[in-house]
């Protein structure tokens, strides 16, 4: 059994690197996502946005709600 900081540091260098996305890093590190935060901020590390245009996430939440 990996010990909980050494997961926990391997989860933030793998988020840090865009390996993995940050509700995968956060289950990895064994955090919820609230703490999962703060141990981000105390290491010094940004929490990363999509670069995505909001026109864009708008029409994707549109034909999903088309959709149901």
């Amino acid at each position: 059994r990996a010990r909980p900081l050494l997961k926990q540091n391997m989860a933030i260098e793998l988020y840090k690197v865009h390996e993995i996305s940050f509700s995968r890093a956060a289950e990895i590190s064994g955090l919820d996502i609230e703490n999962f935060k703060e141990a981000l901020v105390e290491k010094g590390v940004r929490i990363q946005v999509a670069d995505v245009p909001v026109e864009e996430i708008d029409e994707e939440v549109e034909k999903i709600l088309e959709a149901i």
